[in-house]
């Protein structure tokens, strides 16, 4: 059965890697599917439950009901999981002890349940999670969490707005996880508060050990931003930030001088992977054999990956062989050694619902609400938790949505601050946030040494209600009368000959309900039994594999100390009067960026964006003879030397070898292009000049 199983399995592979790629060779092939797809096959086979849960309010005060609404998900399918009844839910405090916990039914995938926040509960935060007890098999966040704030009514302690320390937490994330010596290399920024919230809007530059800058960037609403840079060998870089008048200075992490670097460039219609090395690396994997993977934690491609003679390698990947959703992107060394690892998410293929205008309809005292739902199914099971709270209410900010929870915290790690942000009237900059967001996770949920190493044997099995083993000690007739509950009908259990024990399954009680057995006796009325009883399972299970949370944040804003700086001086200040400064920005970051520039450098605002169809018909006006077929596209310098009349091209610093990519690219995301008819440092490849793209997501549609 063995063999037969690894057959199927590798038949399966061979058929799917078929349409992605191809091998090299056969051996390279087997050593593939044994080491790594076999492997993956074995850990991701068993099936995984996926919670999310629709509470009432975050922000409660004592004596209101925490209630909400949990969906139980087959993890791959999106749809409603039918395998578990049972779904555990606690609050525990800030300390981790649980203060209040109990089990509830799912029926349909979907449990409805409630805390009542009574005098246990005092001022402060506290972490709601719900679980199944097949979800505690698994490494990934397929559990619910989240924090939630709790104000004592009887508490007579002014509530003051949270003064946050001027402690930040920076973050300088290199793209795959490693910091390459004399190669480019991306790194993500993650700026963030001591509650743990992103910084918006910080403007820094990165500069080497002599203050030379390298390089600037700038944090989104997140605090999350990213730039690009080469360090050199021996060299130390140190990132430089103002917050609130306040300077940090933070050494990056140090440069390896030895590895492999990755970048993303997302393309619209396919990615670009760019995997940058340096000559001393080159020389020791050139024609070694590496493997690329993507999967989604169900299925999974694979190619190849093989640096001949150039330090770049540049792998496009069309968005027909990625996944809809998550798409982990994994590079492996000659050994089969996980050594790189990238999220991408594409967006594309999700079925989702969406909403029209409420209609509101007013009937006596009460009000009639309408939600309109596109591409509703009525003959399908549907459900619908709604919360109802007061217009502009700040006891409502849940950090997920139901697609977010459900498409993107399950693959991740670390917690996102506003996962719903992501996936609501997703357009271009979302795309770019969300992308920013995954830059800077670093690896999946999905482990890889987890995965060789521990092959899925479920410890914890699919509950359906309790199941209650009776065991008799002593009987008359060995009929039982097992009473109706609320939710289970009346049986009669016989018992043959020397059996002496019984079981009873399905059982769900409710709150108080007891459970009663009777012995039919001889007479034909019903005794006491002799019976001792254990249930499975008897307690609530504790789940310690929960990873941390942001907590409402509430009020609070950041305290900077400058009483020892200024202090000295305060007796012999003069104030003047009010000074004015203006600058224009715009202007100041087209100067810097001509003055750091090779070539001739073309800004583009809307209006100069719309005078051009394309890259190509705006490349004509600059003397480049584009023909474009409408499968393909040439772009020759006729000016060029005569052995070589086909310029150099980046987009987004990655350089082009096929320009099928420019293929009628829009003009609406191009920010700036820089023409080098001189080539400099490109060598022979630059007689015929160099053309630089650079885009930015973020531009208005």
């Amino acid at each position: 059965m063995r063999n037969q199983n690894y057959n199927e399995i590798k038949i399966f592979f061979l058929l799917l890697i078929s349409c992605f790629t191809y091998f090299s060779g056969y051996s390279q092939e087997q050593e593939i599917t044994k080491e790594i797809l076999i492997p993956f096959n074995q850990y991701t086979t068993l099936p995984r439950e996926l919670a999310y849960v629709h509470l009432n309010k975050d922000i409660l005060i004592t004596g209101e009901t925490l209630g909400f609404t949990a969906y139980i998900f087959d993890k791959n399918s999106k749809k409603l999981s039918a395998n578990s009844t049972n779904l555990y839910c606690s609050l525990s405090d800030e300390n981790n002890h649980v203060v209040k916990e109990q089990l509830i039914r799912i029926e349909k995938g979907v449990a409805v349940g409630q805390f009542f926040v009574d005098s246990l509960f005092s001022s402060g935060n506290y972490t709601f999670k719900a679980y199944t007890n097949w979800m505690r098999n698994f490494e990934e966040q397929n559990y619910y969490v989240q924090s939630i704030k709790v104000i004592d009514a009887n508490d007579t302690h002014h509530v003051k707005s949270k003064i946050i320390g001027n402690n930040v937490d920076a973050q300088f994330l290199p793209e795959g996880g490693h910091y390459i010596s004399d190669t480019e290399n991306s790194v993500g920024v993650v700026i963030k508060d001591t509650l743990g919230y992103g910084i918006p809007n910080i403007e820094g530059r990165i500069v080497n050990n002599k203050g030379i800058e390298c390089t600037t960037f700038k944090t989104n609403r997140f605090g999350i931003g990213k730039f690009l840079y080469l360090p050199e060998v021996g060299k130390t870089y140190f990132a430089e930030f103002t917050i609130n008048d306040n300077k940090h200075r933070q050494a990056l992490g140090m440069s390896e001088p030895k590895g492999i670097a990755l970048k993303l460039t997302d393309l619209g219609d396919k990615i670009a992977l760019s995997f940058n090395t340096n000559k001393q690396t080159l020389s020791e994997i050139k024609n070694k054999m590496y493997s690329m993977t993507i999967h989604n934690g169900k299925s999974i491609h694979v190619a190849n990956i093989q640096f001949k003679e150039s330090e770049q390698l540049v792998k496009v990947v069309d968005n027909k062989n990625l996944y809809t959703g998550m798409n982990v992107i994994t590079l492996f060394d000659e050994s089969h050694h996980p050594i790189l690892e990238r999220l991408y998410f594409k967006h594309e293929g999700m079925q989702t619902l969406t909403s029209g205008d409420i209609i509101l309809k007013r009937n006596g005292d009460s009000i009639h609400i309408q939600l309109p739902i596109k591409n509703f199914k009525p003959n399908n099971f549907n459900n619908f938790s709604v919360s109802i709270l007061p217009f502009g209410t700040k006891s409502y900010n849940p950090k997920h949505n139901i697609i977010s929870s459900v498409y993107l915290q399950t693959y991740l790690n670390g917690f996102v601050e506003h996962g719903g942000y992501y996936f609501e009237s997703i357009d271009r900059k979302k795309k770019y946030d969300l992308d920013l967001l995954l830059l800077t996770q670093g690896w999946s949920s999905y482990n890889w040494n987890f995965m060789f190493n521990n092959p899925s044997n479920p410890l914890f099995d699919f509950e359906v209600g309790i199941v209650i083993n009776a065991n008799v000690n002593k009987k008359e007739t060995g009929q039982y009368l097992i009473y109706p509950t609320k939710h289970t009908n009346s049986n009669i259990i016989n018992l043959e000959g020397d059996d002496k024990m019984f079981k009873l399954t399905d059982f769900y009680p409710v709150n108080q309900e007891k459970l009663k057995i009777g012995e039919i006796l001889k007479n034909g009325k019903v005794g006491k039994p002799s019976l001792y009883l254990t249930y499975k399972p008897s307690k609530i299970p504790d789940f310690k594999s929960v990873q941390n949370v942001l907590h409402p944040r509430g009020e609070s804003f950041i305290d900077y100390s400058v009483s020892e700086i200024f202090q000295s001086s305060w007796e012999k200040i003069e104030q003047l009067k009010e000074v004015v400064i203006t600058t224009n920005k715009e202007a100041t970051r087209i100067e810097k960026i001509k003055s750091s520039a090779r070539g001739n450098v073309d800004v583009f605002d809307d209006d100069k964006r719309n005078r051009f169809i394309d890259i190509g018909s705006y490349l004509m006006t600059k003397g480049f003879n584009v023909v474009n077929t409408g499968s393909s596209i040439s772009i020759v310098n006729n000016s060029g030397g005569k052995n070589n009349q086909v310029p150099v091209i980046y987009l987004d610093n990655m350089i082009l070898y096929d320009f099928s990519i420019l293929l009628n690219q829009p003009m609406n995301t191009v920010d700036y292009i820089v023409i080098d008819r001189n080539g400099f440092g490109q060598g022979l490849r630059g007689n015929a000049g160099v053309i630089r793209i650079f885009t930015d997501p973020t531009l208005s549609p």
